[in-house]
């Protein structure tokens, strides 16, 4: 999704129903209709995806994006949280 890139690149704080959000501990927030699927935590090098339990198709789909997007964090040895 063009949306959740933009996101990440830190091209814009809100699109759509997904929001991002930079908290003073130094994590960034990802909010699809107001609750937090994507977690980055640059303390822990944790990346924490959850459905927040909606289970629901668009949901799992925005999520799947997130973890596409984050995959260079990855990489650089963050360590994937995946609570679906």
């Amino acid at each position: 999704m063009k949306t959740i890139k933009k996101l990440i690149n830190g091209e814009c704080n809100k699109l759509g129903n997904h929001k991002r959000e930079i908290t003073e501990d130094n994590r960034i927030l990802y909010y699809y209709h107001q609750t937090v699927i994507c977690e980055v935590n640059h303390n822990t090098k944790n990346v924490i995806i959850t459905d927040g339990g909606w289970k629901t198709s668009s949901t799992t789909r925005a999520i799947n994006s997130y973890i596409r997007e984050t995959a260079y964090l990855i990489e650089k040895g963050y360590t994937l949280q995946n609570y679906r």
